[in-house]
């Protein structure tokens, strides 16, 4: 009797469970965490469905699962929907360290209505970051090769290699497997930035040394879909007489740019 009694209890606790579980998703109280690499931002509403001009408080938190540093983090309300803002500051931090955590809250008034009815709010979060990246070059003469080719020593690389972060990827490609034979006929290094996450991306800078090169470097980058143009360098190898090592060293800044919206039921 007693272990019906226990299995009768256990039944109504996880009935209990799953009805509160349910409760909270059509309520739509806590957006469900959404990432962007490793940074995580995720909204609260509370209290949510609210009353017709009633207040209610939104809670934006960026979370960085990184490893690395992110600056110039900045979280603001991009769209309030109907609602009118009591107090919705943006929120500015010089920095937000691994493992860092940033809150912005705002109050915010329910409109008057005739029927009750779903809005959206919709926060926005940016930050700061690079993507730096060293890729080894041999550069060798034409009788080096030939050389090599001789003693069966001559071994071929590949001629594409990618780098990536959290947000940005990077790829690059030259035109010929590696090593480079240094010759008369034109021979390139091309690079191409990719957004790899579901933000926006807008690069600020793109730096490339190490290595003798012209580059076609834009002013201003305009990506396509998730694919920025590809910025081609002619190589210019000087004086090899056996062989050349060099490190093209990539630098690229760039700024990111993540929106999420939760729905506020609104009552009469």
């Amino acid at each position: 009797m007693t272990m019906n009694k226990r299995a009768s209890e256990k039944t109504v606790r996880f009935t209990l469970y799953i009805l509160c579980v349910l409760l909270i998703a059509s309520a739509g109280c806590i957006q469900p965490a959404q990432e962007t690499g490793t940074m995580n931002l995720q909204l609260d509403v509370f209290p949510n469905p609210v009353y017709m001009g009633e207040t209610t408080s939104l809670t934006a938190t960026l979370e960085n699962n990184a490893k690395k540093t992110y600056r110039n983090i900045k979280i603001e309300v991009f769209d309030p929907g109907q609602f009118g803002a009591i107090n919705c500051p943006s929120l500015s931090k010089r920095e937000l360290k691994p493992f860092g955590v940033a809150d912005l809250t705002c109050s915010f008034r329910a409109p008057m209505i005739d029927k009750e009815r779903v809005v959206y709010l919709g926060v926005s979060a940016s930050f700061d970051s690079s993507l730096n990246a060293v890729q080894p070059v041999e550069i060798i003469s034409e009788e080096e090769k030939k050389r090599r080719e001789m003693t069966g020593k001559m071994e071929s690389k590949p001629r594409i290699y990618s780098y990536e972060d959290e947000s940005i990827s990077l790829t690059i490609e030259f035109s010929e497997n590696l090593p480079i034979v240094a010759r008369p006929t034109e021979q390139y290094v091309y690079f191409t930035i990719k957004n790899k996450g579901d933000g926006l991306a807008k690069i600020n800078s793109f730096r490339v040394s190490g290595l003798p090169m012209q580059c076609d470097i834009p002013n201003e980058f305009e990506p396509i879909k998730d694919e920025f143009q590809k910025i081609a360098c002619k190589l210019s190898p000087r004086n090899v007489n056996y062989l050349s090592v060099y490190n093209i060293i990539v630098n690229i800044d760039y700024t990111y740019e993540i929106t999420r919206t939760i729905p506020v039921t609104i009552r009469k």
